[in-house]
């Protein structure tokens, strides 16, 4: 009897072992996240500022309860509500939430101002840039993106602006993250009426396809604290480049950018 004991034990010993080393049935390390190939940071300008290129995947305009949906350069931007000082919490619309802590403040106004350039953009861009979401405390918001397809190669935009000043009349820095970084400014004068900024990134999405972007404030030019800002974000499939030349998706992409700008100083 003890002997028959013995040998069951170790059978279930031997069949534990066994299911333990086969790859893929337990405890699953999920990939990492993908790496986006930020291009240059450029001033907002104009409607066409929004990248059209590809396909969009989503597309959409932050605020507080009611904030509006707005069509800009044919890009159409869907409400994503944000509502303010409850959390932490997170909001999700579609494949898409945003994860923060309790001390977010959202509008649907307060970033817009009277002066220009911001006063000379259209009533579309600016209805996209009026609205935003800001986190004054914990100074960092999450951004996950779900429902992608692995191996496709996507491009991410996003707005940071402040035409109004309202946190303590000083230009705050907002940086994504998603393994490279890119830091934006909200307003590039630290005047009123002075428009921020926008950028675009590239990246291929993962083996389960979602991807993760962090968003949080740096401290400001002439101030000691730091707010995270985001106005408006997109993301939209966009061609997979050939096997020689996938180093140069977001290269010509950031050229591109760095063009538009240049052009734009001129």
């Amino acid at each position: 009897m003890k002997n028959t004991r013995t040998c069951a034990h170790a059978l279930r010993l031997a069949t534990l072992a066994a299911t333990v080393a086969l790859p893929g049935t337990t405890h699953a390390v999920p990939p990492p996240n993908a790496t986006i190939t930020w291009g240059l940071a450029a001033g907002i300008a104009g409607e066409s500022d929004v990248l059209t290129a590809g396909t969009l995947v989503g597309a959409f305009n932050l605020g507080t309860t009611s904030v509006s949906a707005t069509t800009v350069n044919a890009v159409p931007f869907a409400p994503f509500a944000v509502p303010s000082f409850v959390g932490p919490a997170t909001m999700t619309v579609g494949n898409f939430s945003l994860s923060y802590g309790d001390g977010v403040f959202a509008s649907n106004s307060i970033f817009s101002a009277p002066a220009p350039p911001y006063a000379t953009l259209t009533p579309a861009y600016k209805t996209l840039l009026a609205a935003g979401v800001a986190d004054q405390f914990h100074r960092t918001f999450t951004l996950s993106m779900n429902g992608l397809t692995p191996g496709q190669a996507y491009a991410f935009q996003w707005w940071c602006n402040d035409g109004s000043l309202i946190f303590g009349g000083s230009t705050y820095i907002t940086t994504a993250e998603a393994v490279n970084t890119v830091s934006l400014l909200d307003n590039t004068s630290t005047t009123p009426g002075t428009v921020g900024q926008q950028v675009t990134g590239t990246f291929t999405a993962n083996a389960i396809g979602s991807e993760t972007v962090t968003f949080s404030g740096n401290v400001p030019i002439f101030q000691t604290s730091s707010d995270a800002v985001l106005n408006a974000f997109q993301l939209r499939t966009v061609p997979a480049p050939e096997p020689a030349s996938g180093a140069l998706l977001a290269g010509g992409l950031a050229l591109l950018l760095g063009t538009r700008t240049r052009h734009r100083a001129a």
